[in-house]
């Protein structure tokens, strides 16, 4: 697949996903490939019969949850459920609009990512598919969907929870992996020029964590963010430059925004409280809480080591290639430098092939990367 985005080098230049789709997947995968024992060949086509129900007028279900693997039908591409990767207060906040927040961008990206997973999901469900070359070694098939001049594939594995979705077109390109309770993706948005990399962690205890970096044609920000029953807390900063102050923020489960502060160290060294305005007490606590849990949610995320030459800030990981730019299904991993660490979003299952490196810069409507020896 050959990207739609205008990629030079740099001298030219998605609670659980509805059963409803769920239930079109089965349609369409178990005509063609059932009997087969080993999942199907690829290139066998996948049949689509919408009607068929489970005779009570009800839509097929997978007889587990959606994502997890347990199907009673190994045929199914299990697809990745992005239902909850925005916490309540966030979409609390969002609907308060308030422009104060630095997370407002982060949020509307993210709900932008649901939504586009879900049109491609059922997308699927009318269009039919073939099994295809499997993406990766974690995963036992891998489906090709292309309809309405949208090219879709859903990789999943029968033994592990653990699925795959990737879906390119004119207008946007998706990535989305998730892995038990982590969901990792990429979603670049060519109408608004806009590229988002995010991890999101489900933790046992009911909050969320959510790691995220943030280019508006050229523009970037980096979050981090926790969320439980009581409090939300948003820290954002830009990646790499110092001078624009970082920014942590507290919300209420209404989405109110409760405090706001500023980092006003001058060498922004913002591990003090007193490096912060309009610190007290009381939210000093609550934040520090938030970035240990933070920390500590993110120190169970295992990525590649990657070293970025000090000229570069931004690349991506691919399929080894020889070739001196790569095709969107090839990218494997976004790359961020934040600061004084690489920071990594992958989203096929690690461990990874061999991979090769690009550097990546978005501007002027355009993605320029360049080979990285």
């Amino acid at each position: 697949m050959q990207s739609n985005s205008k990629i030079h080098t740099s001298t030219s230049l998605t609670s659980i996903v509805f059963y409803i789709v769920v239930g079109l997947l089965l349609n369409a995968c178990s005509g063609g490939i059932s009997g087969t024992g080993d999942g199907g060949q690829p290139g066998d086509v996948i049949n689509v019969d919408q009607n068929v129900s489970d005779g009570d007028g009800s839509a097929p279900q997978t007889g587990g949850d959606a994502g997890s693997g347990d199907s009673d039908d190994d045929s199914i591409p299990q697809t990745p459920d992005t239902s909850r990767i925005i916490p309540a207060a966030l979409q609390q906040l969002n609907m308060q609009n308030d422009s104060a927040s630095a997370a407002l961008p982060l949020i509307a990206q993210l709900s932008s990512l649901q939504q586009e997973v879900n049109t491609a999901l059922e997308m699927t469900g009318t269009a039919a598919g073939t099994l295809t070359t499997n993406v990766s070694d974690a995963f036992d098939a891998t489906f090709r969907f292309t309809f309405n001049n949208t090219e879709t594939l859903i990789a999943r594995s029968s033994f592990s929870t653990v699925s795959y979705i990737f879906s390119t077109n004119s207008e946007r390109t998706l990535y989305v992996l998730q892995e038990d309770n982590r969901v990792t993706a990429r979603h670049l948005d060519r109408t608004s020029n806009s590229l988002l990399q995010a991890r999101i962690i489900l933790m046992a205890d009911g909050s969320t964590i959510i790691e995220a970096d943030l280019n508006q044609n050229g523009i970037q920000s980096y979050f981090q963010t926790y969320s439980d029953a009581s409090t939300t807390a948003v820290f954002s900063e830009h990646p790499t430059d110092p001078t624009i102050a970082r920014q942590r923020e507290l919300i209420d489960t209404n989405g109110a925004l409760t405090i706001l502060q500023n980092c006003t160290a001058a060498t922004q060294d913002c591990d003090l409280d007193s490096s912060w305005s309009n610190e007290n007490a009381t939210s000093n606590v609550q934040f520090s809480n938030a970035r240990n849990s933070i920390e500590a949610g993110l120190d169970t995320v295992t990525s590649p080591p990657i070293t970025l030459p000090d000229s570069v800030d931004e690349a991506v990981a691919t399929q080894q290639t020889n070739n001196d730019q790569p095709t969107e299904e090839q990218i494997q991993c976004g790359v961020q430098r934040v600061t004084d660490t690489v920071r990594v979003f992958c989203w096929l299952p690690q461990p990874l092939a061999p991979t090769s490196l690009f550097s990546e810069t978005l501007a002027g409507d355009e993605i320029f990367y360049q080979p990285l020896e």
